[in-house]
């Protein structure tokens, strides 16, 4: 679905540099829910910690273009980046695996925004458990 871009560093003295992201630092977790088992046969991921690197940062008169930056995930904008249709778009695939009739009408789109909300939220708690577990520290 995505994939773990490289960090690029540059500095006045050096040229850009690629470094690729370690395998231990790359963490991903599948979608699944007790209720709907065809989800995890879809075998969509999730990346655990969201970030941006397209964000300029204006300190004191400085910008510094580029600058990462990381957060959390809300249910609804996780659900809008799998269904949208210029995002991820799995909306059909998500839909048939929940058991909903896709049809011309726009009202199977809005029980399947309600359905995947209620399963990021499930997915999400299962998640947060598992990160405690592991005693993961970002998205406690």
């Amino acid at each position: 679905m995505f994939d773990f871009l490289p960090l690029l560093l540059e500095s006045p003295d050096y040229p850009p540099t690629l470094f690729e992201l370690p395998a231990d630092v790359k963490h991903t977790i599948e979608f699944t829910h007790d209720d709907y088992p065809a989800l995890e046969a879809l075998k969509l991921k999730w990346h655990c910690v969201p970030a941006l690197s397209c964000v300029a940062l204006d300190l004191g008169g400085m910008v510094y273009p580029c600058v990462p930056f990381n957060g959390w995930f809300m249910g609804t904008e996780m659900s809008r980046n799998l269904l949208d249709t210029q995002r991820y778009n799995v909306g059909p695939l998500i839909a048939k695996a929940l058991g909903l009739k896709i049809t011309n009408s726009s009202l199977w789109v809005c029980k399947l925004s309600g359905l995947s909300f209620l399963c990021i939220i499930y997915f999400l708690q299962f998640f947060q458990k598992k990160l405690l577990f592991y005693s993961i520290p970002f998205f406690l």
